[in-house]
């Protein structure tokens, strides 16, 4: 499942940054068994951190106006929970259907398509 694909992830990294460093020019062999295997940035983790911004911008952003907003609509402050309330029930029911999906298909299509419906 996912955690195996992961640990294959982490061993590929470090396959290929152990096979970076003894490709260096330059070096002896001796030097570049001796190297550290480091590991580089993922491809991905600009696209990551630019969706869990987007993800947290919905609570500071959407949030702190919304009392105000229902406020101004004279809509009684029970909205205001209902409102939350709503929004965290269709979180906590569809949180596992997505990551059932994520495990069948590719994560970028999936993000792309849910950042498209959202």
């Amino acid at each position: 499942g996912f955690w195996a694909r992961r640990r294959g992830m982490r061993q590929s990294l470090l396959a290929d940054t152990s096979v970076a460093a003894n490709n260096v020019p330059g070096k002896n062999s001796e030097e570049s068994e001796a190297a550290e295997p480091t590991l580089r940035r993922p491809r991905g983790l600009n696209v990551l951190c630019y969706v869990i911004f987007l993800g947290t911008f919905e609570w500071g952003m959407v949030i702190p106006t919304l009392f105000p907003l229902l406020r101004r609509m004279e809509a009684p402050e029970m909205y205001f929970g209902l409102i939350i309330g709503t929004f965290s029930l269709t979180r906590m029911i569809c949180q596992p259907l997505i990551g059932a999906l994520e495990d069948r298909f590719d994560f970028k299509v999936l993000l792309c398509s849910c950042l498209a419906c959202s």
